[in-house]
């Protein structure tokens, strides 16, 4: 029943202190079990797409990419996975973060506390649930985001070359538009971007599970 359900929580905050006192507030909650740490972002990605959580406490800030950077890439590999973002300052503080459920003043365990109180609400509502997974817009992952991006520049930066050496080869005269073949994908490149975009659709899949 959902009114006894435990639910298994990981916990990617960066700050010792804060991520200690957590510790022991989910310790003495008969609701919630902690199934994972991480002191980062991409490491709490990992136990999320790994042991498909029902809450993620998230800080934001600290070293590397920041915690909202990654909730797509969360929400993919757990649709209904509820989201307490950690964030420093007020003006963060009110200022909604697509995908996530509820926001906290990292190091305020009061208020964390009352996120969690909210989360249980909320994990204890099916209906609740299950709408807030059907609501989130289908977003394509950052990987493949990050991917498309990084291949976008390869194919400018052969385009750039080709017109340059075009024009080393005829100086006098105005360059000639380039070929056709500086826009192709040679058969080395193809296979590359085909083995990098299976990779990606592999991690997608692989956390959806």
């Amino acid at each position: 029943m959902p009114g006894n359900a435990v639910y298994r929580t990981v916990v990617g905050v960066s700050n010792p202190a804060t991520a200690q006192l957590i510790d022991l507030d989910l310790e003495s909650s008969e609701r919630f079990t902690r199934v994972g740490v991480a002191s980062n972002a991409v490491l709490a990605l990992e136990l999320v797409q790994r042991l498909q959580p029902d809450v993620l406490i998230l800080t934001d800030s600290g070293p590397g990419i920041r915690g909202r950077e990654l909730v797509p890439e969360m929400l993919e590999a757990v649709p209904e996975l509820v989201i307490i973002l950690l964030v420093d300052g007020a003006h963060d503080l009110y200022a909604p973060v697509e995908g996530v459920n509820f926001l906290a003043p990292d190091g305020d365990l009061d208020e964390i506390d009352e996120a969690l109180t909210h989360a249980l609400h909320l994990l204890d509502s099916p209906r609740s649930r299950g709408s807030q997974a059907s609501d989130r817009p289908n977003r394509r992952t950052g990987l493949e985001r990050r991917l498309r991006q990084d291949w976008a520049k390869v194919f400018a930066e052969r385009r750039t070359n080709e017109r340059r050496k075009t024009s080393d080869r005829s100086p006098q005269t105005e360059p000639s538009e380039p070929s056709d073949a500086a826009g192709t994908i040679d058969e080395p490149t193809q296979r590359d971007l085909l083995a990098a975009m299976a990779l990606a659709q592999s991690d997608a899949t692989a956390g959806g599970r």
